[in-house]
């Protein structure tokens, strides 16, 4: 019997002690997940707080830029035709179109009742077209020979009409938007080469 009590003694000490050291094992596991979670929640808040510089940064950016990188960007198009009648923009060749140019004012004995809307729902204003349906809304046109009119030569297709079209020898009628009815009318008919810049 007191060989059983030294036994069961000896067992009773070995299990306390590996009780022990599983109790001082996951102190150490709860120590270190206490200081991993310490250390992710630090770098979470940091790139939290380099995100917001970065977007303050970027708000900061945009603000800065103005009116004159749109017109750099209009000289870099009109001075990127090249001598055999292409337009190029970003390595994008674009063709020359034969256009006949006739004029347009918000006058209704030019434009009905449409006033100043155009058919992309903008206002006119100097630099404003009328192409035929077969160039799209929004594009950009280069017609060197209006740059005594509007000094970039860059003008935006945003209005369509009746009378726009494609002639049957290729040419294209283009309305070029004029602030009075009598400019309009003094501006006649001009057959010119007119580039698609856009």
């Amino acid at each position: 019997m007191m060989r059983v009590k030294k036994n069961m003694f000896k067992v009773c000490a070995i299990l306390g002690i590996f009780l022990a050291l599983i109790k001082v094992q996951n102190f150490k596991v709860e120590s270190n997940d206490i200081q991993n979670q310490e250390l992710l929640l630090g770098n979470l808040k940091k790139n939290s707080e380099d995100q917001d510089s970065l977007e303050t940064a970027d708000k900061e950016n945009l603000e800065s830029i103005d009116t004159s990188t749109e017109k750099e960007i209009s000289k870099n198009i009109a001075t990127s035709i090249k001598s055999e009648g292409s337009v190029s923009d970003n390595n994008n060749s674009r063709k020359s179109i034969k256009v006949e140019l006739t004029a347009y004012s918000n006058d209704k004995r030019c434009s009905d009742n449409w006033n100043s809307q155009t058919a992309m729902g903008t206002e006119t204003r100097v630099g404003v077209v009328a192409a035929p349906k077969n160039i799209p809304l929004g594009s950009k046109l280069y017609i060197p020979e209006l740059k005594n009119y509007k000094e970039d030569g860059i003008f935006d297709v945003e209005d369509r009409g009746g009378a726009i079209k494609m002639k049957k020898d290729g040419t294209y009628i283009i309305d070029v938007w004029m602030p009075t009815y009598e400019e309009a009318v003094q501006f006649g008919r001009k057959t010119t080469t007119v580039y698609i810049a856009a």
